[in-house]
């Protein structure tokens, strides 16, 4: 079994250091929780790099999660910053699932 911490937007990335040796997986949430639909919030691009930092300056191999406002436009960001693992609900389920999910996938796939 696995484990992960979840951090809200207001939540410094800071605070996941005492949880670093128990987590495999450390969400960021990039929308305030609680509706879907909601846009990418600034600064959380920056959060990502901020959290990269921390885990590679403490050796771990701890995965970055986002959740919140993925888009093919926002996705690129998030992923250069250091995500390497999204929850996108409303960028999927609205529309067409199968080109939603093709959109997505080739915006992870681009250099």
């Amino acid at each position: 079994m696995q484990a992960g911490l979840v951090l809200n937007p207001e939540t410094p990335v800071e605070s996941a250091l005492p949880y670093l040796a128990q987590i495999s997986q450390l969400l960021l949430m990039t929308v305030y929780p609680g509706r879907g639909g909601q846009v990418y919030l600034p600064g959380s691009n920056e959060k990502i790099a901020a959290a990269k930092s921390l885990l590679q300056g403490q050796g771990s191999n701890t995965v970055i999660q986002v959740d919140g406002g993925i888009t093919p436009g926002t996705l690129p960001g998030a992923y250069a910053a250091g995500a390497r693992s999204i929850v996108a609900g409303s960028a999927v389920f609205y529309g067409n699932i199968y080109q939603n999910v093709c959109a997505l996938r080739s915006e992870k796939a681009k250099p």
